[in-house]
């Protein structure tokens, strides 16, 4: 005979993850979190929390901070979609590759890169602590190798430097669109450890590619 566990309430979906060591400080906003994002789309923003190789959760981990995490990631996925957008627009019509100021064979990867990217954001993945599947190609010349060793190309700092660069070719307001991106990554970014989950070095806004 075949026994198959129900579905948890958001009531135990929640007393699970508090068994489990997670504080939750407001149960009742908490449930609503469970029913309106979903119990395994946050568990993707609770999973560093947890203690390696354990589904315990690390001391002073709380479902509000994961709740952040989620909504911030929210906003960097619109920032991103808005830049996409524009650059899919544009090499819908362009003549040439070479008006995007990167060689072809870079910019054909920077596009298979970035085509990933929107797929994850339009299905409402993570973005911040994202280890990139279409690793993007880091051109030879000397701004792009600038500090090379301190930002890895398999993760998101390095993509929004690709996206800039290639919006800096086919938007007016990219420096607009620049701003607002750091503006939104700056207080999470002041964190060492929040850095190391983007790929982003310390001065990461004074990059001479993101300046």
């Amino acid at each position: 005979m075949q026994y198959r566990k129900g579905p948890l309430t958001y009531a135990a979906q929640l007393q699970q993850l508090q068994l489990r060591g997670l504080h939750v400080a407001d149960p009742v906003r908490a449930s609503y979190y469970l029913e309106r994002v979903g119990y395994y789309r946050l568990m993707g923003y609770l999973f560093p929390f947890r203690r390696p190789g354990s589904d315990d959760y690390e001391a002073g981990a709380t479902f509000e901070e994961a709740v952040a995490r989620y909504e911030f990631d929210q906003v960097l996925r619109s920032l991103i979609m808005e830049a996409i957008c524009n650059i899919e627009v544009a090499v819908r019509t362009a003549a040439t590759y070479p008006a995007f100021g990167v060689a072809s064979p870079v910019f054909a990867n920077w596009i298979h890169a970035i085509s990933a990217i929107r797929n994850i954001a339009a299905h409402h993945g993570r973005m911040w602590n994202r280890v990139l599947g279409i690793i993007p190609m880091r051109p030879n010349s000397g701004p792009w190798q600038h500090m090379a060793g301190t930002y890895p190309v398999g993760r998101m700092y390095f993509a929004l430097l690709a996206i800039k660069a290639l919006l800096g070719s086919c938007a007016a307001d990219v420096n607009d669109w620049r701003d607002r991106v750091s503006n939104h990554l700056r207080p999470l970014l002041a964190s060492h450890d929040h850095r190391q989950s983007m790929g982003a070095p310390a001065n990461w806004d004074q990059h001479a590619l993101w300046r």
